[in-house]
């Protein structure tokens, strides 16, 4: 499956929240997330930065706000990385200053 149609079908998926980072008119990144009530549990399936826009808050924003409904309903959270171990790290290291996991 090519990039473009795995982004495409997670974003037209119905249990898909999803948001969006806009600088000037223009989206600069985005994170799709699913929750599951029957579990508690949430599964962030995308985060994406505009390379020109990487460093500067914009994921670990994307992960505090998918944090926020788990921390409410006392949720587990699911890292499920297809990116680099260094990308993996951070997102997790993101998540432990946010969720308990």
């Amino acid at each position: 499956m090519s990039q473009q149609k795995a982004v495409e079908d997670i974003c037209a998926a119905e249990d898909t929240n999803l948001w969006v980072a806009i600088d000037a008119d223009s989206t600069v990144g985005f994170v799709a997330m699913k929750l599951h009530s029957e579990d508690s549990m949430g599964e962030i399936y995308m985060v994406a930065v505009d390379p020109d826009f990487q460093c500067r808050g914009i994921g670990s924003a994307f992960d505090e706000h998918c944090a926020q409904p788990l921390n409410l309903c006392g949720g587990k959270v699911g890292i499920r990385c297809g990116v680099s171990n260094r990308q993996q790290e951070n997102v997790k290291r993101s998540f432990e200053h946010t969720v308990p996991i």
